[in-house]
């Protein structure tokens, strides 16, 4: 199961070093096999990323009724605001947001790794469309920033004529969940962009710098405590994606792949009693709860639900008496579909 820190800005700042790492692999991997066509596809992933980031940010905040100007935006954006950043002079106002950045997660794991030229490039790429792209009318201005060898990161973002009212910073109850799922989508564009870019070549690619990350020690030791909320939250990344391409199937395989996965994890290490215990197979269970309210559904496909979730739960006298139940829908539907000589 996950570990249960005391701090959970601390697991953040965790996931923020495991992203760094990922893009660092597979960004150099890129890079190197493939030269400036491979520099030039990794600044394309990493721009249309933070387009993609910009554009969720844009659709949750007018879902929510929040009005699209720069206090909203970097209050309730989708990193957490935690200790992965030391930050200094910062103003934020509806029209106008500055800020010092002077210790970042990225940067750090990046200089430890020898891959400060390769997170250059993230910094060169994602920032413009993630925040210009938020609404229309937003500027930014990045005169520093640490990966090309100023002192600290500054960020002075104007937007004109934003629209009133920004709302009050909110707690948040789960910062790493936010990381945790840009780790995901982030690895979703960096390969997809090395298929389609390379084609089998950029696979193999892909294959080898993901050996060679899951290989890195210090990432290894990280991970091998998380690896059932890594699946889970891998999962859940790929079922949102899944949601927003509007395919609530493959949203549905997405989760019952990760809880497939977490299964065998507990299993292939002897632990098949921490299944049901399981944080992660409770939520991704939730999850699927949901995703299946919003599919059409039978009174048999209920049954059939409710059979699988009593099986998992290991309520083996409700699974029976829903096999019956089953059974004997089943049977009736045989008979109006076919019925016997003597009813027509």
């Amino acid at each position: 199961m996950r570990p249960d820190p005391a701090d959970e800005e601390s697991v953040a700042v965790g996931w923020s070093r495991l992203y760094a790492s990922l893009y660092y692999f597979l960004g150099r991997a890129m890079v190197e096999a493939f030269g400036s066509a491979g520099e030039g596809a990794l600044r394309r992933a990493v721009h249309d990323y933070g387009a993609y980031r910009a554009g969720c940010v844009r659709a949750d905040h007018q879902a929510r009724g929040l009005a699209l100007n720069l206090a909203n935006m970097m209050n309730f954006g989708d990193m957490p605001n935690t200790d992965s950043l030391e930050r200094t002079d910062r103003v934020c106002t509806p029209s106008y947001f500055r800020v010092t950045v002077t210790e970042c997660t990225l940067y750090d794991a990046w200089k430890d790794l020898g891959g400060l030229d390769v997170g250059r490039i993230y910094c060169e790429e994602v920032h413009h469309p993630l925040y210009c792209g938020y609404v229309d009318g937003v500027t930014l201005d990045l005169p520093d920033f640490l990966t090309k060898g100023d002192e600290v990161c500054t960020f002075v973002l104007a937007q004109p004529d934003a629209p009133e009212p920004a709302a009050e910073p909110t707690p948040e109850p789960c910062p790493e969940i936010k990381v945790a799922r840009l780790y995901g989508v982030l690895y979703c564009f960096l390969a997809g962009a090395m298929r389609d870019a390379f084609g089998s070549e950029g696979e193999q690619v892909l294959r080898c710098a993901l050996g060679e990350y899951a290989r890195h020690e210090a990432d290894r030791q990280s991970v091998e405590g998380y690896r059932p909320y890594i699946l889970m939250m891998n999962s859940r990344a790929k079922a949102h994606l899944a949601l927003e391409d509007g395919d609530l199937d493959r949203a549905l395989a997405e989760v019952n792949s990760g809880l497939e996965k977490i299964r065998k994890f507990f299993t292939d290490h002897d632990q098949p009693q921490l299944i049901q215990k399981s944080n992660e197979v409770q939520a991704l269970l939730k999850l699927r709860e949901e995703l299946l309210s919003h599919k059409p559904q039978s009174p048999l496909d209920v049954l059939q639900q409710r059979l699988t979730t009593a099986v998992e739960s290991e309520d083996y006298e409700q699974a029976a008496r829903l096999r019956d139940e089953i059974r004997r829908q089943q049977e009736a539907e045989n008979q109006t579909e076919h019925p016997s000589p003597e009813t027509t």
